[in-house]
């Protein structure tokens, strides 16, 4: 198994809350939620529940640090917008 290192994953955690700050905290709705954690339950790259591409977690009940809620974030294969 392999993830990004920590302070990969740090950095990638830094970018993602500068740009969610950017779009006034912008959440993502209830159903966009579950389309994209639906079609990362679907990638080889999720791995016990974190993306092996950016270290993300993908958690369906974790809404503060989870990149799925986030109307600013995209998968880093371009899988979701």
């Amino acid at each position: 198994m392999h993830y990004p290192s920590v302070w990969i994953r740090g950095w990638n955690f830094a970018n993602a809350m500068a740009r969610h700050a950017a779009t006034g905290f912008s959440r993502a709705a209830d159903t966009v939620i579950e389309e994209r954690l639906s079609i990362c339950q679907r990638c080889p790259h999720l791995v016990d529940q974190h993306c092996q591409l950016c270290g993300c977690p993908c958690i369906a009940g974790n809404q503060l640090l989870n990149k799925l809620a986030l109307a600013s974030e995209s998968c880093p294969l371009g899988k979701w917008k």
